[in-house]
C-alpha cells in the first residue's frame, strides 16, 4: 500500500505494508510520512508514529523540518498530531531553551510551535530574542505568538510587552521617573520601572534590515519605507545606537501645555547620550494678537537668515499631522511656491518651531536645544526664518517646566516660560508686553476641567529673562 488517505492526509507506511486486527483495529504505523493536507502539500512530517483510528480520524507524533532563509533544515519535533472537528490536521511542537533554536540568524527562539495543514507557515508560540554585543543594552527574551514565513521574518511587538519571566521590557526612549532624572534606551530589554515616562515606544512588528544591520519595529509599510508617518524604533548593532523617528515626547508633565517634537532621536548605549533634532510644536493658550505682532516682528528684522523648510522635517511633521493625502498636495505647494498659502487648522499652533537640536544634559536635569533655532510658523502665520535662542525643558520633582527664548540679536527678545500651572512670558518689545498686561482675566485663564488642570498666562519681569540667559551664557 502506496499510502492510506485519513481526513485531510496521506500516511505513508515505511514498508508499504499495514495489519489490521480484528474488529478492524490497525497496528500503529511506525517510521512513516505524513503529508497534509493532500491537496496544498504544506508539510512533510517524517519520523512519524501514526496510529489510524478510522477514515477521518488519527493521532501521531513525529518530526517537521523548519527550513531557514540559508535552507538549513531545523527538526522540530511534534509531540501532538490530529484532526480537528473540521477533519484537517494540527499539530503542535516544543522548542526548549536548550535546543538554541533560531528562526534565522538574527533571532532566537525557544517554546510552542502549531501547525495547521492549509496554512503554510508555522505558528510560533513562545519567546524570542535578538543578536547584538551591545553594552548597556540586555537581551532579553519577548513573547509573541505569530505564523512565521522563514525568509521574510516579521515578529508582533504588543503594546505591554512582558520577557520569558514575566518582566516588562521596551523599544525605545524613556526617562526615568526616580531622582536623580535620566534618559535610557531599551530594545527588548527591561525597563527600569514600570512608572519610567516613555520618550518614543514603537509597536508594530520587529524586522531585521540585513542591509543595514539593524533591528527594526514599526508598521510593516513604515519598515519598508521610512519616510511614511508613524514611530519606528531600530537598533543599530554595530555602532550599539537605538534610534527613533516619528512623533517623539519630552516625558515631561506641562498640565495644559503641550511640547512634541516629530523628527529623529538617538540614543547612543556606550555613551549613554540622548540627542535628536525635528520639528518642535509649543502648543499652549495665549494672546493671539502678541503672537501674531511677534511673528511680524521676526519677519520684518533685517539681515534674518531664512529657514530653508525642505532642508527640515517639516514634511514629515505634517504627514504626521495630516496623512499622506492631504500632506502631499501642501509638500507640492511648499515646494512650489515656498509657502502654504493657507495653513490647515491641524497645523496652527501658537508656536511650531521648523528646525531645532535637542539634547539630554544630564547635569541640568533637562532637555536643552543646541544652535540656531529655525522658527515655522506662529499660529497662521508663516515665517520660516533662523534665530538664536534656547529651548529649555526641565524634568523637576516639584513640577515639570519648559522654557522658550527666541532672540532676533542681544537686546530683542521673547521669552516664554512655564511652571506650575502659570506661562510667563516678557519681551524686548514693549508693545508685545502691553498687550499681556492689559489682557482681562477671562482671557488669560482656563479653569480646572476634563482638559486639564487651572492655567493662566501673566507678563513677568525682566529678571526671569535674565537669570535664564546667565544660566545658559546667552
Amino acid at each position: 500500500m502506496q499510502y492510506i488517505q485519513v481526513a485531510d492526509a496521506l500516511i505513508t507506511p515505511d514498508s508499504m505494508r499495514v495489519r489490521i486486527r480484528k474488529n478492524a483495529e490497525m497496528d500503529p504505523l511506525t517510521n512513516t510520512v505524513i503529508t497534509a493536507n493532500f491537496v496544498t502539500k504544506h508539510h512533510r512530517i517524517y519520523n512519524a508514529t501514526a496510529n489510524i483510528k478510522a477514515k477521518r480520524s488519527y493521532t501521531a507524533t513525529g518530526t517537521i523540518d523548519y527550513i531557514d532563509e540559508n535552507n538549513r533544515k531545523l527538526p522540530i519535533n511534534l509531540f501532538s498530531i490530529g484532526v480537528d472537528t473540521a477533519y484537517q490536521t494540527r499539530a503542535v511542537g516544543r522548542i526548549a531553551p536548550e535546543q538554541d533554536f533560531q528562526l534565522n540568524p538574527a533571532f532566537d527562539f525557544f517554546g510552542d510551535v502549531h501547525l495547521t495543514a492549509s496554512i503554510k507557515e508555522l505558528t510560533f508560540s513562545g519567546s524570542t530574542r535578538i543578536q547584538h554585543g551591545c553594552e548597556g543594552l540586555a537581551r532579553n527574551w519577548m513573547r509573541f505568538e505569530s505564523p512565521i514565513d522563514p525568509l521574510e521574518i516579521f515578529i508582533p511587538v504588543g503594546d505591554t510587552l512582558y520577557d520569558d519571566q514575566g518582566q516588562r521590557i521596551g523599544a525605545g526612549l524613556h526617562l526615568t521617573d526616580e531622582d536623580p532624572f535620566s534618559t535610557y534606551g531599551t530594545f527588548l530589554s527591561r525597563t527600569r520601572s514600570k512608572d519610567d515616562r516613555d520618550i518614543i515606544a514603537a509597536r508594530g512588528l520587529l524586522f531585521y534590515d540585513k542591509g543595514r544591520k539593524e533591528y527594526v519595529i514599526s508598521n510593516k509599510d513604515k519598515i519598508r519605507q521610512r519616510n511614511l508617518p508613524g514611530a519606528l524604533v531600530s537598533l543599530a548593532v554595530e555602532p550599539c545606537v537605538v534610534m527613533a523617528d516619528g512623533p517623539i515626547d519630552f516625558g515631561v508633565k506641562l498640565g495644559r501645555v503641550r511640547t512634541s517634537i516629530v523628527g529623529t532621536m538617538r540614543y547612543e548605549t556606550v555613551e549613554k547620550k540622548a540627542f535628536g533634532n525635528g520639528v518642535l510644536v509649543a502648543d499652549f493658550h495665549f494672546l493671539d494678537n502678541a503672537l501674531e505682532r511677534m511673528a511680524a516682528e521676526i519677519i520684518a528684522y533685517p539681515d534674518q537668515q531664512a529657514l530653508d523648510i525642505g532642508k527640515t522635517y517639516y514634511e514629515k511633521f505634517m504627514r504626521e499631522a495630516l496623512g499622506l493625502e492631504k500632506s502631499d498636495k501642501l509638500i507640492s505647494e511648499l515646494s512650489i511656491k515656498g509657502e502654504i498659502k493657507k495653513l490647515p487648522d491641524e497645523l496652527v499652533k501658537p508656536i511650531v518651531l521648523g528646525d531645532v537640536k535637542m539634547r539630554w544634559d544630564g547635569p541640568e536635569q533637562s532637555w536643552v536645544s543646541d544652535g540656531p533655532i529655525g522658527v515655522a510658523t506662529v499660529l497662521k502665520k508663516p515665517v520660516y526664518r533662523q534665530v538664536k535662542g534656547k529651548v529649555h525643558i526641565e524634568r523637576k520633582r516639584s513640577g515639570d517646566i519648559m522654557t522658550l527664548y527666541l532672540a532676533l540679536d542681544d537686546q530683542t527678545y521673547y521669552f516664554f516660560q512655564y511652571s506650575r500651572n502659570m506661562l510667563y512670558a516678557f519681551s524686548s518689545d514693549q508693545q508685545f508686553n502691553t498687550m499681556i498686561s492689559e489682557a482681562k482675566d477671562d482671557k488669560r485663564k482656563l479653569p480646572d476641567n476634563k482638559d486639564g488642570p487651572e492655567y493662566q498666562y501673566v507678563l513677568t519681569n525682566k529678571k526671569k529673562v535674565d537669570d535664564f540667559r546667565d544660566r545658559f551664557g546667552l
